[in-house]
């Protein structure tokens, strides 16, 4: 648990599951993820929060372009839905070698993006370098000096430095939260948009400490006291956004059969890379939608990824698969 500067605040959520049967109706789905019923204590009835930003902010930025990088498609969805309280326009690249194609792209035809929001690890090329890139001048010379918003699953200390080292102009955490990342994306559009503030780093005046509700990443030694859903908490990262919750979930659902897949060949291949790779995506999708045992399994198979500890992974690997077997039995029994 991270405080917010000058203060101490402490989130509490309870949980109860619903019972879904086979075949499973999307509309049976939506249904329950949508519920108020008693089925969830303490849980009131999601209502959609509207832009926090006034009519002047949001006439400041009109017609600015921002690129999204990320190659996490929920993530993805995830960064599009903050944006679409605001009237911008989106670009959207999956890795870093896109990403600078579109830059160069955008120059060449005299169009200018006034905000990237930059996912750090990715294949091909990472945020890292595609930031160093970019203020190297290899997708241009325009934009040089555009802002960059890191987004990073890790909140370590000195992920920060990290981040400046590399380029980026600010940084939020993932799972990201609407409400914080919405006027750092204001700000530096309005950056932007008055060349007199461009290279003005604003990291800390616009930092509201990526929060309380931000890290949430519990260690699997928690066990039984790590809740198998936080619904009510993801859903209000989005800002009580019920529809896009709705459409994470079901992109999870789709989805994370096939990483369960690769990930599997990626240890039978012995490819530590690979692994670190697509457990991190899986973390990732996880955060999103409030699947905090799954997020915790995923979160430690990739700390030994990086070491190669692949005999070690082998071994818990099948429960960190069973914990997402147990997720997906809140949505849809056996």
């Amino acid at each position: 648990m991270l405080q917010s500067i000058g203060k101490q605040a402490t989130y509490y959520a309870n949980f109860t599951p619903a019972i879904l049967t086979k075949p499973l109706l999307k509309s049976e789905f939506l249904k329950v993820v949508d519920s108020s019923s008693s089925e969830f204590i303490d849980s009131p009835p999601a209502q959609q929060v509207e832009s926090s930003a006034t009519d002047m902010e949001k006439e400041s930025i009109a017609g600015a372009h921002v690129l999204i990088v990320d190659d996490n498609a929920i993530n993805i969805e995830v960064a599009r839905g903050v944006l679409d309280n605001l009237p911008v326009s989106v670009k959207i690249a999956s890795n870093g070698e896109q990403a600078l194609d579109i830059v160069r792209e955008c120059e060449k035809e005299g169009h200018y993006l006034h905000c990237i929001l930059m996912d750090c690890q990715m294949p091909i090329m990472d945020g890292y370098a595609c930031t160093s890139a970019i203020r190297d001048g290899r997708a241009g010379q325009v934009h040089q000096q555009v802002p960059i918003i890191a987004m990073t699953a890790n909140a370590m200390l000195g992920e920060k430095e990290k981040c400046i080292a590399a380029g980026m102009s600010d940084y939020v955490t993932k799972p990201i939260v609407a409400s914080m990342v919405e006027p750092k994306i204001i700000n530096w559009i309005q950056s932007a948009y008055s060349p007199q503030f461009l290279g003005k780093s604003v990291m800390d005046e616009t930092r509201v400490v990526h929060s309380e509700i931000a890290d949430e990443r519990p260690s699997s030694s928690e066990g039984g006291d790590t809740p198998v859903w936080e619904k009510s908490r993801a859903l209000m990262r989005l800002a009580n956004n019920q529809v896009l919750f709705d459409k994470i979930c079901e992109m999870f659902i789709e989805s994370v059969p096939r990483k369960c897949d690769e990930m599997k060949a990626a240890v039978n291949d012995k490819d530590a890379s690979k692994v670190k790779l697509v457990s991190h995506t899986i973390k990732g999708m996880a955060g999103d939608i409030g699947a905090l045992r799954v997020q915790s399994r995923f979160s430690d198979i990739e700390r030994l990824a990086k070491h190669e500890q692949l005999l070690e992974i082998d071994n818990v690997l099948p429960e960190a698969i069973n914990e997402i077997a147990v997720f997906l039995n809140e949505l849809k029994p056996a």
